[in-house]
């Protein structure tokens, strides 16, 4: 049991590849312990997922950004990249399986679900079963049908299945007819799917 008044310290895991430290401030999160208040403190430990295997020192958090990796297992299916990204998730999934104490921050199993949005529209379709008309729907691979969109009301917003790990996942494209939908799937790479979306103004 903690006493109240003395000192503790918080030994956070944080998994990321060089990748991910690339698009983050590491000064910045290197500074978060000393700007703490209180008797509680923190040490964060980086920790790529290769050299998980290997690390012998205990946490009491692991925070693990695994999305562009699990991303990269569908859309890159069949090549190194795909190979090397379920490497990293094995490892970071085997390690955190071994350390139940550990508490995890945005687990793997939630990154799986908002990393892409085919199952994110899946989950939401369900909750949604109430109304008439899809919220989405996901056309699969490249080929588009001028029926793929059925129950959705022009005008649409098209993106890519997965929502991160690559420079397409950040285009959309604002549909204004099926004839603009099919020039976005042509964009799309085989098998990859998009999904059409109701668009809705919200002012940004």
């Amino acid at each position: 049991m903690e006493e109240e008044g003395t000192s503790r310290v918080w030994r956070v895991l944080l998994v990321l590849t060089r990748a991910k430290l690339g698009k983050l401030q590491w000064g910045d999160l290197a500074a978060l312990p000393g700007q703490m208040c209180g008797p509680r403190r923190a040490e964060i430990a980086l920790v790529e997922p290769e050299e998980l295997a290997r690390e012998t020192r205990e946490f009491d958090v692991a925070v693990t950004k695994m999305t562009d990796q699990l991303v990269a297992c569908v859309e890159r299916s069949g090549t190194a990249e795909a190979e090397h990204a379920a490497r990293q998730v094995e490892a970071v999934e085997q390690y955190l399986a071994s350390h139940p104490g550990i508490v995890q921050v945005d687990p793997v199993p939630v990154q799986r679900l908002l990393s892409r949005r085919d199952v994110l529209c899946a989950k939401l379709d369900e909750l949604e079963r109430a109304t008439r008309s899809a919220a989405a729907v996901v056309v699969r691979g490249a080929r588009y049908r001028v029926n793929s969109c059925e129950g959705l009301r022009f005008p649409v917003m098209c993106k890519r299945v997965g929502a991160c790990g690559v420079p397409e996942s950040h285009r959309m494209l604002v549909a204004f007819g099926p004839r603009a939908v099919a020039r976005f799937a042509a964009q799309c790479a085989p098998g990859s799917g998009f999904v059409c979306q109701q668009y809705v103004n919200h002012g940004a």
